[in-house]
């Protein structure tokens, strides 16, 4: 028994010895694992320099600062990086600023979605209102746009009717807020070619529809600012969800009402030109007809994508105009020349000789962009840029154009509103049919570069040049006497005409 004892003792230690090393070679190894594991992890995570993580700690600050100071920031990173990517911190995520060099190697990326990035900026899981389908951007390229001919005189005629309802025929200085009166205007132009002729001249479609970019953005904005993980309960209890539905079953009776005038015509189309709805219901999309949940969806969607960006884009001309009123002869006279050279009418190709106006509104736009940046993209599977920055599923990109607007070395003495300036460019040999207010290219992006360049582009170029040059034909305008150029409304990235501002306009004396 005492011999046995020392053995026992022994063969214990050993065992214990060998389970000990077996246990250390597993830990060594699992964390090997786990170490290779993280390390692939964290090479695939996005690497980007984040600078206002330098001057501010605290991440919900830093969406704050972002919220309240966007141009401003986006202006001093994109002087300090120029040539590379870097990132910040928003209310809609991390998102990963571009630069311009990357916009040719990105702009038809197949990984790289628009619709996706516009999706969840807008929150449309709560807001229903997202980017337009493919199938929808497919008929506004394929059907729409081919019929803008067609419908310049019908829009023309619209303005005629509509402009002195809404500024009347003051024969002394008066003082008008345009913004509201614009918005109505293009509310109606956009009912007539997306919906009906009926819904142009129904109220309760105009209302609605002014009304539902309103809601939404306001309810997209609310809802930013809760935690992600909160909005669902939040959103329950925001009266933005309970206006959204209250709009949202107005809609939706007076679509029911279309569709079934069109069902009566046995699917022929409503109107002559066809509208949208007639697109987005015929032929091979006749099976949509019935499901008036979709077919009011896109309602709403073009409603929010076009009412919002030509009414402020036409704002912003006149308060350019009211600014540097002596251009108004010379605008004027080109409206009068090109008409006389048309017959006294208006058609898609005498728009387009007005150039000198084109360049008005371009220098507008590129000022006053509604948006401080464009081709926002998601990555929808990992990208690796040339200069090898990955960028992992899921993250937001974009473009500073308003950074870009202001770059000496691509537009000289960028600061100074110079409505001329692309109509000299296009004075040079072969610029003739470059440097337009729907041009796209690598320096010219306020509707965006690549595939997904905005296809209402054209609209939006046909509606402002009728309703500008309408403007020029009866009223003349001007500011208060003292003040400067009026200032934009800026939240986020969004940039809107002041509302409020007042301009003085009175009939003019023919």
């Amino acid at each position: 028994m005492g011999s046995l004892l020392p053995t026992t003792i022994r063969i214990d230690a050993s065992l214990l010895n060998w389970h000990h090393l077996s246990s250390t070679a597993s830990f060594l190894l699992l964390s090997s694992l786990l170490l290779g594991i993280l390390s692939q992890v964290l090479s695939r995570r996005l690497k980007v320099p984040t600078p206002l993580s330098e001057e501010v700690s605290d991440i919900l600050n830093r969406k704050r600062s972002y919220g309240a100071n966007a141009r401003k920031l986006l202006d001093k990173y994109y002087e300090r990086f120029k040539s590379k990517p870097f990132g910040i911190d928003t209310m809609d995520g991390v998102k990963v600023v571009l630069p311009l060099a990357s916009v040719d190697e990105l702009k038809s990326h197949p990984a790289l979605s628009f619709k996706a990035s516009i999706d969840n900026d807008a929150l449309v899981n709560y807001t229903g209102i997202g980017g337009v389908d493919a199938w929808g951007v497919h008929q506004i390229l394929a059907k729409m746009n081919p019929s803008l001919g067609a419908y310049v005189p019908v829009f023309h005629g619209m303005i005629q009717e509509h402009l002195p309802k809404f500024l009347g025929s003051p024969t002394d200085w008066t003082p008008v807020k345009p913004y509201q009166h614009f918005f109505e205007l293009v509310a109606i132009l956009s009912a007539r070619i997306m919906h009906s002729d009926e819904a142009a001249r129904n109220p309760a479609w105009t209302n609605l529809s002014m009304s539902f970019v309103h809601t939404a953005i306001e309810y997209g904005s609310a809802l930013k600012q809760w935690p992600p993980f909160l909005r669902p309960f939040v959103a329950y209890f925001l009266p933005e969800r309970l206006e959204k539905e209250k709009q949202w079953a107005k809609g939706r009776e007076i679509v029911a009402n279309s569709i079934a005038r069109k069902s009566a015509l046995g699917g022929a189309p409503l109107e002559n030109p066809p509208t949208m709805l007639d697109h987005l219901s015929s032929g091979e999309h006749a099976d949509k007809a019935g499901d008036l949940d979709l077919q009011l969806l896109l309602q709403m969607t073009l409603a929010v994508a076009s009412i919002h960006t030509t009414s402020s884009s036409m704002v912003q001309v006149l308060y350019d105009l009211a600014a540097c009123p002596e251009y108004t002869e010379e605008l004027r006279q080109e409206v009068v020349e090109v008409l006389e050279s048309s017959g006294g009418i208006f058609t898609k190709k005498s728009l387009a000789e007005m150039k000198k106006i084109d360049s008005w509104m371009k220098e507008s736009l590129r000022m006053n962009a509604p948006d401080l940046t464009t081709f926002q993209r998601m990555a929808t599977k990992p990208v690796t840029l040339k200069d090898g920055t990955y960028i992992p599923a899921g993250t937001k990109m974009e473009l500073p154009t308003s950074a870009i607007n202001f770059d000496a070395s691509i537009y000289p003495d960028p600061h100074k509103f110079d409505g001329m300036r692309s109509y000299r460019q296009r004075q040079q040999d072969g610029m003739a049919h470059k440097h337009s207010f729907v041009s796209v290219t690598r320096t010219e992006l306020g509707w965006g570069f690549g595939r997904h360049a905005c296809p209402g582009r054209f609209l939006s170029d046909v509606e402002i040049k009728l309703m500008f040059a309408e403007f020029l034909l009866n009223y003349e305008i001007k500011n208060l006497d003292g003040q400067p150029r009026s200032k934009n409304v800026e939240f986020g990235v969004n940039v809107l005409p002041d509302p409020e501002h007042q301009v003085l306009i009175r009939a003019r004396k023919v």
